[in-house]
């Protein structure tokens, strides 16, 4: 769903990441950190080793409603920075490369999900909408960081939760 220079340059890619979050009631705030090693589609091009990297940091309202003793239901929307990193190295014609580039970007995100409670774990998944927007034009000595990326993310997972009854 992203721009065609984002989709050009990266393939479908693995997210590591936390959240940490507290609603004293049905509504609550969050905080998330994201990790995602990029699938660069030209590494290996010429010779060069190329690696990419984007960090996502969002903080936001979230609501978590009881449907039942067993169910819960999860909506949340953050905003934050999306920090995109990547390097090249290796050599073309016996000439050396060797460089680097983070851009700062603005990242945003809307997400739903379904939690089963299980003792004091919930077990479920969510399915989200990440945003970032990038808008660094390349000069004759950096990255083209002129891109928005919209990517599905889906995610199962355990949530660690206290309840105060």
């Amino acid at each position: 769903m992203s721009d065609k220079q984002y989709t050009d340059t990266v393939d479908t890619s693995p997210v590591i990441g936390a959240r940490v979050g507290a609603y004293p009631n049905s509504i609550g705030g969050y905080l998330s950190l994201e990790w995602m090693p990029a699938d660069v589609k030209n590494d290996g091009a010429l010779g060069l080793d190329i690696s990419a990297h984007r960090f996502r940091l969002l903080a936001g309202p979230e609501l978590h409603h009881e449907v039942s003793n067993t169910l819960a239901v999860t909506g949340r929307a953050g905003i934050g920075l999306d920090i995109a990193h990547d390097s090249v190295s290796g050599s073309v014609l016996g000439v050396p490369v060797d460089s680097s580039e983070t851009d700062l970007g603005l990242g945003f995100e809307f997400g739903a999900g379904l939690w089963f409670h299980i003792g004091g774990v919930e077990v479920g998944g969510e399915v989200s909408l990440p945003i970032a927007i990038h808008d660094d034009n390349a000069n004759e000595n950096d990255y083209d960081y002129n891109y928005t990326s919209v990517d599905l993310q889906l995610l199962f997972g355990v949530r660690f939760v206290t309840r105060s009854d």
